[in-house]
């Protein structure tokens, strides 16, 4: 007790100086508090606060927020004390060390969340339409700094997006009712594209759709934002990797691109690392409109239609993210202006969730530049079905009726090969009824089941067979729906070592299944039951349902804290989690100049994994920031082996031992602050350039291994490849280019790929007619390069009626052929080229003949026969 009034002493201490000090400052009018006047004089931030100062600032603005709100003599309510009337604190940081951003400019931008229409449209579909900036002040309101400096959500539990900016940064995140406090916003250098489309004769082209497009291996693409040209032809595509969102796909390409349905594809590849700062220009090619008009669907169905794509692509091959001509339907026409000239066109909709090609409205397009073709198209009218009306109560097993419960009600209708669903949400009364339409369109009797939960999260749900329900009927009471009510797994509370509750901690619930072979082997095997389900305002946490074995483990984590894996009973309703401190790990890589930290990653891999022994392994990793820095936060107390990986590279650049993490604190160790890899003799930074000099978007290299058959390409975003002086002889392709041997012992910072010869490849005429039936293709080689090469990248071309194949060599130089021919087998036969065996790398076509031996050619006919 004489500890608490000793406490209590100097409390009051304490308030005593603080009004001493406030009526003093109050003396002068419009005079700035102490505290305030600090905070602006304060400088700009450059160390990387450690999780400690991270933990002690949110602890102190909960405390400063907790005294101002109500009495120290009881525990405040835990909404309170996380929240606070202002909600959530906002932290603009920038780098993996979060680097304070000063002085930053935040925007609050509510979701409403129901309505989608345009004034109403949500934050991420304005952003990636590029339209976000323009409506920047009619939807969000700014936040102002409180007189510390600190900002905070509008209000608590607060739900929408906090904007913020400075200078040269700019970055984002989103705010829901269980967010943490502090909210992380991480600013990143800001970007914008800007693009200008013209025409063949120079002239600018207003209303052309940009897009920063996303390729994958040529079989889709993703647009991470698009824009229209106005007058001047001119697009932007502001908040470059705001649009990425981390989306570094290294197998991927990245381009600006025309997103019109166009001939062939307009766009210019780019680094994704290193995106262009100048004005690309991109021409549009000669093109035609067209309008197409659609009948025989009234106007409400006509709102849920899309035209998905122009192209004669079969309904098995059809990918709607080919979208380039894609548009909304809100009435019965559209038109699209800008469509390739000398294309088929085949409209495709979309009604009720079905795709369907009309090939009835299929035409060649416009065929000069300025052409406009119109087509029709008739919808079908689904037909209406029928509504019954489905009423009931629904009961425990011990018959009492379960009042104001959510409720799914599932209607499955099972007709011949098809099965068809209709999932209705609806709530109880206080009697336990309830009421729901049922309109499938449906010949035979539904099954009706019923799930749902009550407020406290506990689920319930019918077993068996559901009741079969007439079609012809109006109306159909179900009568009394009894269900099975899951029964309590754990309940409890999360806290920390001095007993106060965490709200919103993250409760994740594992089982272990024990297996026992008969030879009296025996393993775990860890199934996880739930992740990161939140606990109440209060720390409060309940599971409901069953676990093998009757029994659960149970581990919280919040904020770079976690506790001890916990194992329960089932039914236990008295457990405690405490909350013990994680570390975290810092450090800074020095990388080649030109070396994109983007791709370059670091990992913790646990050595001792003490009390982790038994939870299910766990992944941290972190990627660099532009400054080369990195975090690796939430790590047990541990000792950790701590590796640095370049995308593409199995190997680690670099491996650092036994690097100690402890309790509630931020290790740097020398080697790792800085680790400097500059120096390595074996890491170079090699820059690959397309023919005509620019810098190309994406580059592939071939390596082959110790065995024959051990080959394998890695795919490169960007023109900058990391190697290895001491590394194997590779083979460098890129889109358009010629391979080139790379030897990376000798090889120069920057290489200038050839142009790949485009050719006209004919059979000699003096061969006999070939059967129709067969196919007909040519595999080309170099006789200089290695054998693995030839076998795992070979240039085909194939034969048509002509006895003509036209396309691309990846070869320049001499070359050797192959003539395959294909019917219900293969079969390769031995061609020789008359005169020219080789190609240049220049833009004209070439032209090249083959033969191959006549009595050959007759006996791989006759065995193919």
């Amino acid at each position: 007790m004489r500890h608490v009034h000793l406490i209590a002493l100097a409390c009051g201490l304490v308030v005593a100086l603080i009004a001493v000090l406030l009526l003093a400052g109050g003396g002068a009018a419009g005079a700035p508090s102490p505290v305030a006047a600090a905070t602006r004089e304060r400088p700009r931030s450059t160390a990387a606060p450690s999780v400690e100062s991270l933990a002690s600032d949110a602890a102190d603005a909960q405390a400063q927020r907790a005294a101002a709100a109500g009495s120290g003599e009881q525990l405040l309510s835990a909404s309170t004390l996380a929240v606070g009337p202002r909600g959530v604190q906002i932290l603009p940081v920038m780098g993996a060390g979060r680097r304070t951003v000063e002085p930053v400019e935040l925007w609050w931008w509510p979701e409403d969340g129901g309505d989608s229409s345009a004034d109403n449209a949500s934050f991420s579909g304005l952003l990636q339409e590029c339209r976000m900036d323009a409506a920047l002040s009619a939807r969000a309101q700014r936040i102002a700094a409180d007189e510390q400096g600190r900002f905070f959500a509008p209000a608590p539990k607060a739900e929408g997006v906090v904007i913020a900016r400075s200078s040269e940064l700019w970055g984002y995140a989103s705010l829901d009712a269980q967010s943490d406090d502090p909210t992380y916003v991480v600013c990143e250098p800001d970007a914008t594209l800007q693009v200008r489309v013209i025409d063949g004769g120079g002239a600018a082209v207003e209303g052309v759709r940009v897009a920063l497009r996303q390729h994958y291996h040529g079989q889709f693409f993703h647009d991470h934002g698009v824009a229209l040209t106005d007058a001047q032809g001119l697009a932007r595509l502001p908040h470059y990797r705001a649009l990425i969102d981390g989306d570094w796909d290294f197998s991927a390409r990245y381009s600006i691109a025309i997103a019109e349905p166009l001939s062939a594809e307009v766009a210019r590849l780019i680094d994704v690392t290193a995106p262009p700062t100048e004005l690309v220009e991109l021409v549009l090619p000669p093109v035609g409109s067209v309008e197409v008009e659609f009948e025989g669907a009234s106007a409400h169905l006509r709102a849920g239609l899309e035209l998905l794509e122009f192209g004669a692509t079969p309904p098995e091959d059809h990918d709607e993210r080919f979208a380039d001509g894609r548009r909304d339907l809100s009435a019965a026409r559209v038109r699209f202006p800008f469509v390739g000239v000398g294309r088929e066109l085949v409209p495709w909709s979309f009604q009720s969730g079905e795709q369907r090609p009309h090939d009835e409205a299929r035409r060649l397009g416009p065929v000069r530049a300025g052409d406009e073709v119109r087509l029709r198209v008739r919808l079908l009218v689904p037909e209406q079905a029928s509504t019954t009306r489905l009423t009931g109560r629904v009961i425990n097993q011990a018959g009492d009726a379960l009042a104001q419960v959510r409720l799914r009600v599932s209607i499955q209708c099972e007709g011949g090969d098809d099965t068809t669903y209709q999932v209705i949400g609806s709530r109880s009364d206080a009697a336990g009824r309830f009421s729901v339409p049922c309109s499938l369109p449906c010949d035979v009797p539904v099954q009706v089941r019923l799930n749902g939960e009550h407020s406290d999260g506990r689920s319930f749900a019918t077993v068996g067979r559901g009741v079969a329900v007439p079609l012809d009927a109006s109306a159909f009471e179900l009568g009394d729906l009894r269900v099975v009510e899951s029964t309590l797994l754990a309940a409890g509370k999360v806290v920390e070592r001095a007993g106060a509750p965490v709200p919103r901690a993250e409760v994740d619930v594992f089982e272990r299944v024990d297996h026992v072979r008969a030879n009296g082997e025996s393993w775990v095997e860890w199934r996880t039951h739930a992740r990161g389900v939140r606990a109440d305002e209060h720390g409060a946490f309940t599971f409901w349902g069953e676990a093998v074995g009757g029994r659960v483990w149970l581990q919280a984590r919040s904020r770079a804290r976690r506790s001890n894996l916990t194992r329960v009973e089932r039914g236990q309703s008295d457990v405690v989690l405490v909350l013990e401190r994680d570390g975290a790990i810092a450090g800074r890589v020095l990388l080649p100049p030109l070396a994109p930290t983007d791709f370059v990653y670091v990992t913790a891999t646990s050595r001792i994994r003490n009390f982790h022994a038994l939870a299910p392994d766990e992944d941290w990793n972190a990627r660099l920031d532009t400054n080369g820095e990195f975090l690796l936060a939430g790590l047990p107390p541990d000792e950790y082996e701590i590796n640095v990986y370049h995308d593409g590279r199995d190997a680690a650049l670099e491996t650092i031992e036994r690097v100690v993490v402890k309790e509630h604190a931020t290790t740097r160790d020398a080697r790792l602050d800085p680790l400097d890899l500059r120096g390595l003799d074996e890491l170079f930074v090699v820059e690959i350039f397309a023919p005509e000099g620019r810098p190309l978007g994406a580059v592939n290299e071939l390596e082959h291994g110790e065995s024959a058959d051990d080959a394998w390409e890695n795919e490169h975003t960007g023109h900058r490849l990391i190697l290895h002086r001491d590394g194997p002889p590779l083979w460098i392709v890129a889109d358009g280019c010629a391979f080139q041997e790379l030897i990376p012992a000798s090889t120069p910072a920057r290489i200038t790929l050839q142009r790949a010869p485009r050719v006209r490849v004919r059979l000699d005429e003096a061969l006999a007619p070939l059967p129709e039936e067969l196919e007909i293709g040519v595999a080309i080689t170099s006789p200089g390069e290695p054998a693995w090469l030839s076998e795992f990248y070979a240039d085909e071309l194939h034969f048509g009626a002509a006895r003509v194949g036209v396309g691309t060599l990846r070869r320049v130089g001499a070359l050797k052929a192959t003539l395959w021919l294909y019917g219900e087998d293969s079969i390769a036969l031995p061609a020789q080229f008359l005169g020219a065996a080789r190609v240049v790398a220049v833009s004209a076509q070439q032209e090249l003949v083959i033969t191959c031996d006549p009595a050959q050619l007759a006996e791989a006919l006759e065995e193919l026969r």
